[in-house]
């Protein structure tokens, strides 16, 4: 029986890594991406009736309405919002153009899925072999 659950542990694990792997890999991907753009400087949104300064110089414009600033550039156009720091800023400007915020937490989604593969084949065996000891009457093996 010990055989046939480590066979059948292998074949699970192999299952959860295959049915997670495209989702950790896209959060990977998107962390990556995320450091890349934060190279070039944070993106905030601004509905683009209220933009202020030149189209190209200043800010650019997508094909959904809205109109991106790098944070230095908006400060310079905004000063309104001198008082709140660039986190807080990205995440007010976020909110009012209807953008959800998701932190990319890649390491959760392995340890999650780490987490199934190992607990569930675990919480198995100890089932499995707690029925073994009551089904042969709590008696330990004599040898």
């Amino acid at each position: 029986m010990f055989r046939l659950w480590i066979i059948f542990t292998c074949l699970f694990v192999v299952i959860v890594g295959v049915v997670s792997g495209g989702d950790i890999r896209g959060e990977f991907r998107k962390s990556s991406v995320a450091k890349e753009m934060s190279r070039f400087g944070t993106l905030v949104p601004v509905d683009c009736p209220l933009a202020r300064g030149n189209l190209s110089s200043e800010y650019s414009k997508d094909k959904d309405g809205r109109c991106w600033y790098e944070i230095s550039k908006f400060r310079t156009q905004y000063p309104e919002y001198k008082d709140l720091n660039d986190g807080q800023l990205s995440e007010r400007l976020y909110e009012k153009a209807g953008i959800p915020l998701t932190p990319i937490r890649p390491w959760t989604k392995v340890t999650r899925a780490a987490g199934i593969a190992v607990g569930v084949p675990l919480a198995a065996l100890m089932l499995g072999w707690s029925l073994v000891w009551a089904l042969s009457g709590f008696r330990s093996r004599q040898l």
